[in-house]
């Protein structure tokens, strides 16, 4: 007996050490304020099942609700339940619940010192945007995606010029993120909630914004094979927009730039043609 329950409390240990090891690559600790911890999860692109016994494949999509007890805001890629964004304080409990069908890999949670901020809203649209982020940076944050208007477009109005070209926007609610510096993840669209890398509030940060109307989030590749659709229809409507928001010239010296990183590319990979691809074989790794 004594050898038996020996034998499954080393299953269990070694159930607990996998199990901490796919957290660990799911999930990412940094924080700007140093007082509290910032955690992110990252499932893209096979980490969703670290979370949930989720099938992870971009072809399957499904509904979530989410319960998260927390002494920290907790951020979900959904729509705020409760408490609301702009309601009192957190009272230690978040609920959360995402109505339109998503990838697993659009999944996601943030814990943080967290604050927000609402941005404008735009006459006629029933979803809401706003910013969240350290109190270090939610200053700078607000001010480059709601005031920033003598060389950018507010975000608001650049996801309702987004409507004009492509299908309405479903989800709701589309709230931004901003990372600490030196984050081991860049900007990721996860369904409601796209995180941003603040070296973005020095750039031209909506160029990313449009990958969660585009293509990613509602409609999505198969499979991995065929990622390059995702990233080639973002691309592209990301530069219609500039020139839909600005002049045609934007748009044109984004494409120049764009051709000489495909040139560069190709080139690195002179002596590895099968990774000069779109679709790239993927059964001999």
């Amino acid at each position: 007996m004594q050898e038996l329950e020996d034998d499954i409390s080393q299953e269990l240990q070694r159930l607990q050490e996998k199990i901490r090891e796919r957290l660990d690559r799911h999930l990412d600790w940094q924080t700007q304020g140093k007082m509290f911890p910032f955690i992110l999860s990252q499932a893209q692109p096979i980490y969703a099942r670290s979370m949930a016994p989720l099938q992870d494949s971009s072809s399957v999509k499904n509904t979530y609700n989410a319960k998260v007890a927390c002494v920290l805001p907790v951020l979900l890629s959904a729509i705020r339940v409760s408490p609301p964004s702009d309601g009192p304080a957190h009272d230690g409990k978040e609920i959360g619940k995402d109505p339109v069908p998503i990838s697993q890999y659009l999944i996601a949670i943030a814990v943080g010192n967290f604050r927000y901020r609402a941005l404008p809203k735009v006459e006629g649209k029933e979803w809401s945007t706003g910013i969240w982020a350290e109190p270090e940076l939610i200053d700078a944050a607000y001010w480059k995606f709601s005031e920033d208007t003598g060389r950018f477009v507010h975000c608001s109005l650049f996801l309702a010029t987004a409507e004009k070209i492509l299908r309405p926007y479903r989800f709701g609610l589309y709230d931004l993120l901003v990372l600490p510096p030196s984050f081991s993840y860049d900007s990721m669209e996860n369904a409601c909630l796209t995180s941003l890398t603040p070296t973005l509030l020095t750039g031209d940060a909506h160029l990313y914004v449009g990958y969660s109307f585009s293509f990613r989030n509602g409609v999505t590749q198969a499979n991995s094979t065929h990622f390059w659709l995702n990233e080639g229809w973002t691309t592209y409507i990301e530069r219609l927009l500039l020139q839909l928001l600005h002049t045609p010239a934007d748009r044109g010296f984004l494409f120049l730039i764009g051709y000489k990183s495909l040139q560069d590319a190709l080139k690195q990979y002179e002596e590895n043609p099968k990774y000069q691809r779109l679709v790239i074989d993927s059964e001999t790794g």
